[in-house]
């Protein structure tokens, strides 16, 4: 959902900030409520926010993963928790 949300904002600011509060309460390794998506999904998305390289398709490749109900066979996953 709020990735969804994520995906509507262009101004670079209002990325930066959602997508850093996305990162640190859903991927990031301090995160209150890990989600299961592939630990390359976590490294791709941590690299480009790292980089600040944040851009409306940023979580695209996390909510395609969770879409399909996880990480992919054969892809590794971090162990992951919900609250």
């Amino acid at each position: 959902m709020e990735a969804n949300d994520y995906a509507l904002l262009f101004a670079p600011m209002d990325q930066e900030t959602k997508g850093n509060g996305i990162w640190d309460t859903y991927l990031g390794p301090k995160a209150k409520v890990q989600v299961n998506v592939s630990d390359r999904t976590i490294k791709e998305i941590g690299d480009q926010i790292g980089e600040k390289k944040y851009g409306n398709a940023l979580f695209v490749k996390a909510q395609q993963v969770r879409a399909r109900g996880g990480a992919r066979r054969g892809v590794p996953c971090a162990m992951r928790t919900g609250a």
